[in-house]
């Protein structure tokens, strides 16, 4: 499911769920994985997309911190969500960019995940960075 920001307002979430923010959003396949992950995890959870124009970032982040568990951030909000949080870890802190966020006890806390996979895929792939 694929939400506007007038959208995003309205929304009223059934069971926990998690949200990917970006601008624009138009072909994401990133709903449609999760609910599959989420299925074969065994987890009762949903995964929405949300076009948030940089200009609403801010307003999006506050109504997600009261209706998410968490959120993905993809273009153009990597940097620009780092104000906006409680605590980031180290990863993120060290690349200026975060595109994963949890909310938990009241809090927003940023990481870094891409880097992760990214350094995964080139030990895979048997490439060592010296």
């Amino acid at each position: 499911m694929l939400l506007s920001m007038d959208e995003f307002r309205a929304f009223e979430p059934k069971k926990t769920t998690y949200a990917l923010f970006g601008w624009p959003l138009g072909h994401t396949m990133s709903p449609e994985l999760h609910a599959q992950l989420f299925e074969a995890s065994g987890q009762d959870a949903d995964y929405i997309g949300v076009a948030v124009p940089p200009e609403d970032l801010t307003e999006a982040f506050e109504l997600a911190k009261r209706k998410l568990g968490g959120i993905n951030c993809t273009i153009p909000h990597k940097k620009a969500v780092i104000p906006l949080l409680d605590d980031i870890d180290t990863a993120a802190r060290d690349l200026h960019s975060v595109n994963t966020v949890r909310f938990a006890d009241g809090k927003a806390t940023g990481f870094n995940t891409d880097i992760l996979g990214f350094a995964e895929s080139l030990n895979r792939d048997g490439v060592s960075l010296q």
